[in-house]
């Protein structure tokens, strides 16, 4: 295309989309003319940022040094420092000392404060600890830590590509507020597929060489470690394997397929484009090049990808989002609208499920289940943006509260458990066919547990008051907890031995632990701050517990 590119018409012009389901920056290619000079053939991206409409986190402030807005959100890369930006921190690989180098994306480095430096980077350096130790708990290892599909995604990206740049330079990071950490979006992968920086002496780019053991860069530690674990390794495997398969794109006549397409669209423009720089002599010996080092780098990683028996036949719980309420009508008690949102979760099953882990996938809204909340057959939970307003306008706690909110017109809202397996998946709209819930005092709500919920024609839109804190008791009548709400004191009671009581507030910090209380116990609240609690009481088969509400 000659002439000025508007950005309307950048949005049109070849623009790339995320095939596999993780973000990618919208590229385009163009021709590029300087005041009636032809500079020729370009490939045009946009910038990584954070933005809704590109890495969706929320931007943190310099205000944000406290928790829960210090935990996100940020960009993260490792790279080398360019126009002055200062180096926050470095961590060492596997042949090298210190030499990764991690930079501020967001914030800007000169705003990061030192309270964000340091809760950022010890992510990153918990990271390490986890993965030196091999732990794949999903409590206390990286599972907890972070995003596991978009690690693996990102990884065999740069794998299928022989990025000779990857881990080390051009690598992103991101993580939202009280979300995981995910790796990407992929950036800046020219030193692939063959190519180097051959006129220094490099050749890196093999097909038969994975970056992260290619004796140079490396990028950090738990790179190799992750792709060493067993656990890892397998969903890795996995994906490779799903990814592959006739149709998918990976697969190596999608990609030949792909490179044909994008040939046929730029093939004039080549022409051109030699003309003036003799950039490519021969292109279609170079395209064929190409196709031939993708049909010795893809049967090498299948080699080295076979095996994923342990994690082929995953079982997940079978947990269903069940009402949605992403665009409440403001209220003169509460007039910010946003307050009132809330997902409803069922477990469809008759046995008890652990939601220890489960997690919401994606960016936009940010929820991660506590260690030891258990969910009984057929029973509910509630989780709102914020615990007060619930409260206040349904007339009992959430269990918990969600990071960032539901978008009014549609969102794909995605459950997920501890290693991102798929429990469920719903794509809401505020068209039709959905029902109408979208700001008028009704909210979506799951015909039956039974129906697929991903249709339109399985929801409803209801504005009937939800049901009391009998829908949300997970313990039935195993513990009773008076008065509550409670002012100064607290009397719980179990019907057996508590070998565990604790409290936490709903960012998870413990404001009361207690070991061995027996069947009966008071606590005191007289200097606990206003607001929701989570009890939780360790007895014999399992964990009991309670939201309490502290006036």
């Amino acid at each position: 295309m000659f002439g000025e590119i508007t950005k309307n018409e950048i949005k049109n012009v070849h623009a790339t989309k995320p095939q596999i389901g993780q973000y990618a920056i919208r590229t385009a290619y163009c021709e590029v003319v300087v005041n009636g000079d032809y500079r020729g053939l370009y490939f045009l991206g946009e910038k990584i940022k954070p933005d809704k409409n590109r890495v969706n986190v929320e931007k943190i402030r310099p205000v944000d040094n406290q928790q829960p807005a210090l935990s996100g959100g940020y960009i993260t890369k490792t790279d080398k420092p360019t126009g002055g930006d200062p180096i926050a921190w470095a961590m060492s690989s596997h042949i090298g000392f210190n030499d990764n180098e991690f930079i501020h994306d967001w914030p800007d480095p000169v705003d990061a404060t030192v309270a964000q430096n340091n809760y950022i980077k010890s992510v990153f350096v918990n990271l390490q600890s986890v993965c030196t130790a091999n732990n794949a708990s999903i409590t206390t290892g990286f599972p907890a830590i972070i995003d596991l599909p978009s690690f693996v995604d990102f990884i065999l990206i740069n794998e299928l590509a022989s990025n000779a740049d990857a881990y080390t330079y051009s690598t992103y990071y991101h993580k939202d507020r009280d979300g995981k950490l995910r790796a990407g979006p992929i950036w800046d992968m020219n030193l692939t597929y063959g190519n180097d920086l051959f006129e220094f002496g490099f050749d890196r780019s093999k097909t038969d060489v994975w970056q992260f053991y290619n004796g140079s860069n490396e990028g950090p530690k738990y790179i190799r470690d992750l792709f060493n674990n067993p656990t890892f390794k397998c969903y890795m495997a996995r994906r490779w394997n799903q990814l592959t398969q006739p149709g998918m794109p990976l697969n190596p006549l999608r990609l030949e397929q792909y490179i044909d397409s994008t040939v046929a669209l730029i093939s004039e423009a080549a022409l051109r484009e030699n003309a003036r720089w003799g950039t490519v002599v021969n292109h279609p010996f170079a395209v064929n090049v190409l196709k031939n080092w993708l049909d010795l780098r893809i049967p090498w990683i299948n080699s080295k990808l076979n095996n994923f028996s342990a994690c082929a036949n995953v079982s997940t719980p079978p947990l269903v989002i069940s009402k949605i309420q992403y665009h409440p009508e403001a209220t003169p008690a509460i007039p910010e609208e946003d307050r009132l949102e809330f997902l409803e979760i069922t477990n469809a099953g008759a046995d008890q499920v652990n939601l220890t882990g489960v997690y919401f996938g994606g960016l936009g809204l940010t929820y991660q289940f506590p260690s030891g909340v258990y969910l009984a057959g057929g029973e509910t939970v509630f989780l709102a943006s914020d615990a007060t307003a619930f409260q206040q306008t349904y007339g009992f706690a959430p269990l918990g509260v969600f990071s960032r909110n539901l978008s009014n017109s549609d969102q794909l809202l995605t459950l997920l458990d501890a290693f991102g397996n798929e429990i469920d998946r719903v794509h809401y709209r505020d068209d039709a066919p959905w029902p109408d819930a979208d700001g008028n005092g009704r909210y979506l709500r799951l015909i039956s547990v039974d129906l697929d919920n991903s249709l339109a024609s399985s929801w409803e839109a209801v504005g009937s008051p939800l049901v009391g804190m009998d829908e949300v008791d997970l313990s039935a009548n195993r513990i009773t907890v008076f008065p509550n709400p409670a002012g100064a004191r607290l009397r719980v009671t179990a019907t057996e031995v508590m070998d565990v009581l604790e409290l936490t507030d709903l960012q998870g910090r413990v404001f009361y632990r207690g070991e061995h209380v027996g069947t009966e116990t008071e606590v005191d609240l007289m200097d606990w701050p206003s607001g929701c609690y989570l009890l939780k009481a360790g007895v014999k088969d399992g964990v009991l517990f309670k939201v309490v509400v502290k006036r």
